[in-house]
């Protein structure tokens, strides 16, 4: 940019300075929305952190359930920590209003059990409607970042949810914490934006 003969920026510029709007996904938490600038764009990464028990995976399934059921957007959860009986558990729990322990322990009572069953059938239902689909996936043995992600290239999901990245094996033992969690969210940043997804 900045010479007569190359001035290539300028498609940039009349791009970020146009009318037309670039699609945001909106996440459902309105704060992260906005500090966000109004959702999430295609090759975007979002990286959630908090401590043992501060609610990740909680996020993680509630997201999951906004973007399919208000976004219509397909989106597959790659769960590195929870076996898919837990994931569906854990999702029926939080869809139904029903206590997650007595879904777990199977507890509940006939009331519940309906709830739970009319529930699962009005998430369902959202996909056959809007023409948008979930995936759970729970490996059963180490995966790295690759191994994630390419069965998922050109499957056409929006948003890939991984939980969590720090239950990805790493093939180079020798690099640090910090330094394998740069190299994974690099991969899935690069990934993210070859595949117009979240």
């Amino acid at each position: 940019g900045g010479s007569v003969e190359d001035n290539s920026a300028n498609k940039f510029v009349n791009k970020v300075l146009s009318k037309e709007k670039e699609h945001l996904s909106k996440t459902g938490f309105k704060q992260p929305d906005y500090y966000l600038g109004g959702g999430c764009g295609e090759g975007d990464l979002v990286i959630i952190t908090a401590t043992t028990g501060g609610g990740k995976t909680a996020a993680i399934l509630n997201l999951l359930k906004y973007v399919y059921t208000v976004n219509h957007e397909n989106v597959v959860l790659e769960s590195l920590e929870m076996k898919n009986k837990e994931i569906v558990e854990r999702l029926l729990s939080m869809l139904s209003g029903v206590e997650y322990k007595k879904v777990r322990n199977k507890t509940f009572n006939e009331d519940e059990e309906y709830k739970l069953r009319k529930a699962w059938k009005r998430f369902n239902k959202v996909g056959k409607e809007n023409n948008c689909r979930y995936h759970l996936d729970s490996p059963t043995e180490d995966v790295d970042i690759h191994q994630v992600l390419a069965p998922l290239t050109g499957m056409g999901y929006k948003w890939v949810l991984v939980d969590y990245i720090t239950l990805l094996a790493e093939n180079n033992q020798n690099l640090t914490e910090a330094q394998s969690l740069s190299k994974i969210a690099r991969y899935s940043k690069r990934w993210a934006q070859k595949n117009k997804a979240i």
